[in-house]
């Protein structure tokens, strides 16, 4: 399943053991888990400032892909 969250287009898997893995592909190695849909989007909207917060500090450029 797809959505758009924070301005970016995450995905979300079942887990067989219960839960939601959610990924942002744009961001590279930007992942969060929730237990429900729910708390995935909170916790992957969180991971996604996060993320982006980091490479601000650092000072990493990001690729064009990334900025989109």
């Amino acid at each position: 399943m797809r959505e758009r969250i924070a301005g970016r287009v995450v995905l979300f898997e079942r887990e067989a053991e219960g839960g939601y893995h959610v990924s942002c592909p744009e961001l590279k190695g930007c992942h969060s888990f929730g237990m429900t849909k729910e708390e995935a989007r909170r916790n992957i909207a969180e991971a996604i400032h996060l993320w982006l917060e980091s490479t601000r500090e650092l000072s990493i450029t990001l690729s064009h892909q990334e900025e989109a």
